[in-house]
């Protein structure tokens, strides 16, 4: 059935969407028709389907052939363009949530259809271009190297930090040391007392 599964639909409650559910798939309407004998909804292709093995309204039962079935009021296209819904490849990882109204171009685009993946490479192919793996892999490949650049480049600055952070310490040591030795030596153990800083032109 052609619906769109409610549990896609994204901020809207139940109740209200409630009144956007095909009679038939129990689902979102997708192109939705009104039956003239008592003006309920349906998608148009679940009506179709209906109509090819029955003579009466799903609702009503009434008497219903193609020509009692109308367009949806406009209102009611609106509200249903603009319901924000999950993309159809969302089980496939696709976080996309757009409106109605754009979901089919976006279905066509989405690089979460395996449909559109290369077996070989398994990389998204453009319908307006031709595609090449060894060209998309030598691409990653360049990215990759130069991802692992920036991180070595990174690192380094971190490691440089680092040192200068440790070199900073020591010498606040030696001079608190140096100070306490001037100032009341008596509190410093002999075997304390350092000769000499281990930075040079520091003397303890």
């Amino acid at each position: 059935m052609p619906g769109i599964d409610r549990s896609r639909v994204v901020g809207v409650s139940d109740e209200e969407l409630d009144q956007f559910i095909c009679g038939i798939c129990l689902e979102v309407f997708v192109n939705p028709v009104v039956t003239q004998c008592c003006q309920q909804s349906y998608c148009s292709e679940c009506i179709q389907w209906w109509l090819s093995d029955h003579n009466t309204c799903p609702n009503d039962r009434t008497q219903l052939g193609r020509e009692g079935i109308g367009p949806a009021p406009r209102f009611v296209i609106n509200l249903l363009n603009n319901m924000k819904v999950k993309c159809d490849f969302y089980v496939n990882g696709c976080q996309s949530v757009v409106k109605l109204s754009e979901l089919a171009q976006h279905v066509r685009d989405c690089d979460y259809d395996e449909s559109r993946r290369c077996r070989t490479c398994h990389f998204t192919i453009d319908s307006d271009c031709q595609h090449n793996c060894v060209d998309n892999l030598l691409v990653m490949n360049q990215s990759l190297r130069d991802e692992n650049e920036r991180l070595k480049a990174e690192n380094k600055l971190l490691s440089m930090s680092g040192v200068i952070e440790s070199t900073r310490s020591g010498l606040g040591n030696c001079v608190m040391t140096r100070q306490m030795a001037m100032s009341s030596p008596e509190l410093i153990p002999q075997e304390a007392r350092p000769s000499r800083c281990p930075y040079p032109g520091w003397i303890v």
